[in-house]
């Protein structure tokens, strides 16, 4: 059975819904990547994880095992958070621009550098498609605002879809902590991003 498999932060995970607030277990069931998988009637595996960046997003592709008949949607995140990568994943240090610990502290301000860290980005996201093509997987690309579409290298072979998770969540109520997107618009983005999937297979039958 084809599987709809996704990766991304909190705003994957489902932060802020009804069944993962106060940290209860998640993925949230009300979280978009539940939202396509039901539309597309196939099975969702919501690899989402709070706190997390692009680096981190990639090191987590690199290590699930994918099927050939994935369905990948990829929702990045901001670019300014960074992490260093442990053989144990639990152990994984992340540095996100709130973060108050001494080590987060010294990387941005001692190492942290704009055109650095949004040059790894863009080389991680674009590994990350060349990884997934090189398996023969379907992969699709998202952001969570257009602020990522100001500044795309011209080596860059992402195609990002038209659709930002920002747009979806400041339309409708926040989620129950008054940051994340709340369950309307999660519920939206799903059926948008459905609805692209959709459109995709339909050129892909024709050809």
């Amino acid at each position: 059975m084809p599987r709809l498999v996704t990766f991304g932060c909190s705003f994957t995970y489902g932060a802020g819904l009804e069944d993962t607030y106060e940290f209860k277990p998640g993925p949230s069931v009300y979280a978009w990547p539940n939202i396509t998988a039901t539309e597309l009637n196939v099975e969702c595996v919501n690899k989402g994880i709070p706190g997390i960046g692009n680096k981190e997003i990639l090191h987590h592709i690199q290590s699930f095992e994918f099927q050939k008949d994935d369905i990948v949607c990829i929702l990045w995140t901001y670019q300014n958070r960074w992490c260093i990568l442990k053989q144990d994943d639990d152990k994984i240090v992340r540095f996100i621009s709130r973060a108050t610990t001494k080590l987060a502290k010294f990387y941005f301000q001692m190492m942290h550098d704009p055109y650095d860290i949004w040059l790894d980005s863009f080389t991680r996201m674009n590994f990350a498609k060349l990884y997934l093509d090189h398996k023969g997987i379907t992969n699709l690309h998202f952001a969570i605002n257009s602020n990522l579409n100001e500044k795309i290298p011209n080596w860059s072979l992402v195609n990002f879809e038209n659709i930002y998770m920002d747009d979806y969540r400041f339309k409708h109520p926040l989620g129950l902590d008054d940051a994340h997107p709340g369950e309307l618009a999660h519920r939206e983005f799903g059926m948008d991003v459905a609805n692209i999937i959709n459109r995709i297979s339909v050129v892909d039958n024709q050809q």
